[in-house]
Order: structure tokens, then sequence, then C-alpha cells
């Protein structure tokens, strides 16, 4: 795929997410890396820098932050491989600045093995993938307790476009958040 074909398909999917994400309610995702990457980069333990798609919080007490990777392909590809890194990255930005971060995966095509899926944020994944990607360490041990907070930490999301029709439109969102009140602490 040409690389503005990519970077378009990326864009188009990075925006999808947002307003999928911001329409459940619970989160605010106002920085993208298309627009403002130097605020959606991470820093892992070895001083390498990793620019999320979309960055932001969740409408909680702490105003927790989040960064979410998208990956809006049609196929299965090299997908895994990418995840391994993506949790590699979650766990080595949070064993070198722990902020209390979650971290979300949102592609448009599931990956394999299917026979993993329930594990995908264990431990024992995330362990594997921090060892497949162990330069992000910067030579550093792998801290068990930063590892169990990171798996309850990383959320994997599969959307489908269809998701957009149970998406409320702005205007519905804007009523259902002044009758919630969660978004009254930032107002």
């Amino acid at each position: 795929m040409p690389r503005e074909t990519a970077q378009e398909r990326g864009r188009r999917g990075a925006k999808l997410a947002q307003r999928w994400l911001e329409s459940t309610t619970f989160l605010e995702l106002p920085l993208n890396s298309y627009k403002n990457e130097a605020q959606c980069m991470i820093t892992c333990l070895d001083g390498s820098q990793k620019a999320f798609d979309l960055t932001g919080y969740f409408y909680n007490e702490d105003h927790s932050p989040v960064s979410v990777e998208v990956k809006n392909v049609t196929t299965e590809s090299n997908l895994r491989t990418q995840f391994q890194e993506f949790l590699a990255v979650a766990y080595s930005s949070t064993a070198r600045l722990d902020e209390n971060r979650d971290f979300m995966w949102v592609s448009w095509h599931p990956f394999g093995p299917m026979s993993r899926w329930n594990d995908l944020t264990s431990p024992n994944e995330i362990q594997a993938a921090i060892q497949a990607n162990s330069d992000l360490l910067g030579g550093a041990a792998i801290d068990l307790n930063v590892l169990a907070k990171v798996a309850s930490k990383v959320w994997v999301l599969t959307y489908n476009e269809r998701q957009q029709e149970l998406a409320m439109d702005a205007e519905d969102l804007a009523k259902t958040h002044a009758a919630l009140m969660r978004k009254v602490s930032t107002l």
C-alpha cells in the first residue's frame, strides 16, 4: 500500500476510533498524533519514544491518562508483531514513569492465535512481548509488580465500522455529558 494511502487510512481510523471511544462518555481524546505528535509521545526505559495515535484521559476522579494505538487494517498481516511492540512499549513507559496510564489497542481486524485471545493482556503475554522487544528495557530487569500493573491497564478492542451506528452524535453526546456530570470537573 502506498505510504500516502496508508497514512490517510490511519488518520481516518484514528478519527473513527476517537468518535467511537468518546461516545462511551467515559473518555476524552483531544490529541492525535497527526496534529499533536509531541503530546502523543511516550518515552521508554531505553530513551526511545513512541507516538500513539490518540491521547487523552478518562472521566474519573484522577483523570487517568490513556494512550490509544489504532490499526485500521483489513487483514491480520503483522498485527501480532505490532501488538507485541505495543505491549512492550506500555510496560517500558510504565516502568520508566508510573503515571497510572491506560493503554488501548483498537484494530479493525482480530489477530491470532485466536485460542489465546482471552490471554492477550495477561502478565505472561506482556512478558513474552517484552522479551521479544528487550531493547526497550534499556538493560533494566523486568519488574513483576509493574508487569501486573500493566496487565490491568491494557485494553484490546476490535472495531467494526457498523459500531458507528451505535455511537451518539455530537448533540446527543453533549446532552448526555450534561446529564451524567462526568465532565463537570473539566469545565
